[in-house]
């Protein structure tokens, strides 16, 4: 190999510097090993990104798909994680939205876990209690301050926190018993029969706001809240302007509202609307089950969202649950 006689520039790649090879095969070799473990990081750090926008299908069942995930990522991350998964989980049928939030909190706090902290071991479990269930993550690393615990954008917790919320749960995250971390994520079951403790049962028929542009979503919308659901009268509007006419003159006890409109955004119809019935919750129609307009819908007043692929048995959960929130 014919070395130049002067140094290039220094290049950088991640976080590791690299210089023109110096005129010693030592100092050569030392370079390349540094390039070559800036690169594996580098597809590492790849490989985390396309893994993280994959959507696992839930169909084999929560166990299964938590289980090969977390094995697949202690041995990338050199990481013991010990699972465990109550058998009121694995034999419950667990809503696919529901078990998508929990899953992504996972991801992220096993992603902190690989990439902020000095861990040996880290254990997941998964729990019911007596209106949901429990995700707990723990590690015995350093753990985090409670300055950073507070930062929303430290450890992906806007996210987590938004996501969870939108589905009437909560994320906390504590110092673990053991010195580390725990992150504990709670979420309801879609359609419980009973009003959580300290809440009151709302009547069952609700007077419900629809907007969406599209006919056969409105009509099947409208068709399950009505004849399965907790609805005694849909009110449809197929556009923003419409749907604010029938927010003026009636009164609603929920409002569910698509992103896309084709006359306004969903989010300026949102916050007219809540000018119009500050009361009244909102529940936002997504076309994705993790779309950009989440956080931001949340933000303007929001009480919720869901996907047009959501389980139907999470819409009318869903439903209930801002009912109830708004007649406590």
């Amino acid at each position: 190999m014919t070395l130049a006689p002067r140094l290039p520039r220094p290049i950088s790649c991640s976080r590791a510097p690299i210089f023109g090879f110096p005129p010693t095969p030592s100092a050569c070799a030392d370079a390349i090993t540094q390039a070559r473990a800036c690169l594996a990081e580098v597809a590492n750090t790849c490989h985390r990104i396309v893994e993280g926008l994959h959507e696992p299908s839930f169909d084999a069942g929560i166990e299964k798909v938590f289980g090969e995930w977390i094995a697949a990522f202690g041995q990338r991350a050199g990481v013991r994680v010990d699972f465990n998964c109550a058998v009121e989980i694995s034999s419950h049928h667990v809503a696919t939205d529901v078990a998508l939030a929990l899953f992504r909190v996972m991801q992220e706090a096993l992603g902190n876990v690989a990439r902020h902290v000095r861990v040996a071991r880290a254990s997941v479990s998964l729990s019911a209690y007596a209106h949901g269930v429990t995700l707990t993550v723990e590690d015995d690393g350093v753990g985090i301050s409670a300055i950073a615990r507070r930062k929303a954008g430290r450890f992906g917790l806007s996210g987590m926190r938004a996501c969870c919320e939108a589905l009437g749960g909560s994320v906390r995250i504590a110092a673990a018993k053991n010195g580390g971390t725990s992150v504990r994520t709670r979420l309801p079951w879609p359609a419980a029969p009973h009003a959580a403790r300290g809440q009151r049962l709302i009547r069952v028929s609700l007077n419900v706001l629809l907007a969406d542009d599209h006919a056969i979503v409105r009509r099947g919308v409208t068709q399950l809240l009505v004849e399965f659901g907790p609805a005694a009268r849909v009110a449809e509007a197929e556009t923003g302007h419409d749907a604010l006419a029938l927010a003026a003159r009636d009164a609603f006890d929920v409002a569910m509202l698509d992103i896309s409109l084709p006359d306004m955004n969903g989010l300026d119809v949102l916050k007219r609307l809540k000018r119009i019935s500050p009361r009244v919750p909102v529940l936002m129609f997504l076309m994705y089950r993790e779309d950009q307009y989440a956080v931001r819908a949340l933000k303007a007043g929001a009480s919720g969202y869901l996907s047009k692929t959501a389980d139907p048995e999470l819409m009318i959960g869903a439903i209930r649950q801002v009912a109830a929130a708004t007649n406590t």
